[in-house]
């Protein structure tokens, strides 16, 4: 039978896992959402009745304090979304542009080597890229996950020539693309970094995301009654965050019952529960990645579409 205390250490260990293993921001980008434009038509919207306007090529910089706001559009469609404490910033993407993070050390070759970093095989216009690399085309692309230290409209060779000239200690950083960005940066990185593989070009599938951004929770299917119990209270008090002040107060009961969870865990005996356990691994994963975001839609609707 494990021991409680090994359980509960393993859930913390779980929980602090996310924010361990992918690149940490280097500084503080808190309510710094950005929005950019690659049609000829030119875009309106509104944030909380301040209008905003972009032209093709245009990126803008919103800075948004922490709690609700609105986005609306000339058509009248509305969508509500907050922004929690800690955020830190990210994309507002009205057309359902593919935006990427890419992850490196940004410098000489041979570091990328040294380091693990979770690698994806996506899809991008054709061409079928591997390497340290997110993709989303979600309406809000939170950066508490992407987690770009470069962001979009920073070109890729000066930050590269960057870091080389600080000699960079090795910390792995990351830089976020549109996709025109992204493509172009795809035409050098075979001379330039080593951990980008491009597998094959002229493909049909489609455009590859990552990461939707949804944030739904997971459906929890334990055979012990307890495990579910608890389980659907997370489920349950997640569905009814509707600022800043409750998701604090959830995020309080969601340890209270996730120590419950490993409490119960503890109880099982090796070789016994398998599917609860690899089921109780998973929910927390999951969950914690719900609970950690910066930013929140309400309520999605339909939205212009993508190009």
């Amino acid at each position: 039978m494990p021991q409680f205390g090994q359980i509960i250490a393993s859930s913390i260990f779980i929980l602090l896992l996310a924010s361990c293993d992918e690149p940490q921001l280097t500084h503080s980008a808190d309510g710094k959402f950005y929005v950019s434009h690659n049609n000829k038509d030119a875009l309106y919207f509104k944030i909380d009745n301040q209008p905003v306007k972009l032209v093709q090529g245009e990126i803008k910089q919103l800075d948004l304090r922490a709690g609700k706001h609105t986005i609306e559009y000339p058509i009248g469609q509305k969508t509500e979304f907050i922004i929690y404490p800690g955020n830190q910033g990210g994309i507002i993407n009205p057309t359902r542009q593919y935006y990427y993070a890419y992850s490196s050390v940004f410098k000489e070759i041979i570091s990328n080597q040294l380091f693990s970093l979770k690698y994806n095989q996506i899809v991008v216009d054709g061409i079928k890229v591997q390497g340290p690399i997110l993709s989303s085309n979600a309406f809000f692309i939170d950066n508490n996950v992407f987690k770009c230290d470069y962001l979009i409209g920073a070109s890729f060779l000066n930050v590269f020539a960057l870091n080389k000239s600080k000699q960079s200690d090795g910390q792995v950083k990351a830089k976020c693309f549109t996709k025109e960005e992204f493509i172009d940066f795809l035409s050098v990185v075979g001379s330039k970094v080593n951990n980008i593989h491009i597998v094959d070009k002229g493909i049909k599938d489609q455009n590859t995301v990552t990461h939707s951004f949804e944030y739904a929770l997971p459906i929890a299917n334990f055979n012990n009654y307890s495990l579910q119990s608890y389980a659907n209270r997370i489920v349950d008090n997640f569905k009814n965050i509707s600022n800043i002040e409750s998701k604090a107060q959830i995020y309080d009961e969601y340890y209270h019952y996730i120590y419950n969870m490993a409490k119960m865990y503890s109880t099982f005996h090796l070789g016994q529960n398998k599917h609860d356990r690899d089921d109780y691994s998973a929910f927390i994963n999951q969950t914690n990645m719900i609970f950690n975001a910066g930013i929140l839609n309400q309520n999605p609707v339909n939205n212009y579409k993508a190009h």
